[in-house]
């Protein structure tokens, strides 16, 4: 990503994201102000596993950040969790900081 400034907001889920912690991450993210909120950083530090509901989780809340003129960063995922994004395309998809892992060691 070009632009790691710092966020105007950041999110940092932890554990699972999953089918069951998934819904209350779409929740934080829709609580937060269209367009008021121009970078959202999601940091994955904490996160020890991400199914396709969390993946989902996070590129709905993506595309809101483009639909408002925003964007949104992930930020720390562990080399587990990065290698899913990977395996799923998401690096492609989603903006990703200089200082998250590059490699699935």
């Amino acid at each position: 990503m070009d632009d790691c400034r710092e966020p105007d907001h950041t999110l940092a889920p932890s554990g699972r994201l999953d089918a069951l912690t998934a819904p209350e991450f779409d929740r934080q993210i829709c609580t937060l102000p269209d367009g008021a909120t121009k970078v959202i950083a999601v940091d994955l530090t904490q996160v020890t596993y991400i199914a396709s509901s969390g993946l989902r989780a996070l590129l709905v809340a993506h595309r809101r950040q483009q639909q408002g003129g925003g964007r949104l960063v992930v930020r720390h995922p562990n080399p587990r969790v990065w290698a899913v994004m990977q395996l799923c395309g998401f690096d492609q998809i989603l903006d990703v900081c200089p200082d998250t892992p590059t490699t699935n060691d």
